[in-house]
């Protein structure tokens, strides 16, 4: 779990670099999702890390709802700005 939040932290921070860098004008919303999805990811590290419970479900909703919906659908629109301006 503390894997998952450090890697959390870094893709981000990268990803967001890379938005600032390219005046992606949708950044700002983008790093208030950020800054939930990181929030939730260490509030179930810090759940699992108290020994509240282990991997469940829910843990494994989140982590397929951040695959599913916030890449496939949120990254896929920087994806987009990024490519119309030579970003690949």
């Amino acid at each position: 779990m503390s894997e998952l939040v450090e890697y959390t932290v870094y893709h981000f921070s990268a990803e967001e670099k890379l938005l600032e860098d390219h005046a992606y004008p949708g950044l700002a919303w983008h790093r208030r999702l950020h800054s939930e999805l990181t929030e939730k990811t260490k509030n179930l590290r810090d759940r699992f890390n108290s020994g509240e419970y282990v991997i469940s479900i829910e843990v494994m909703n989140f982590l397929k709802d951040w695959l599913t919906n916030h890449i496939g659908n949120v990254d896929k629109k920087y994806g987009e700005f990024l490519n119309a301006k030579g970003v690949y």
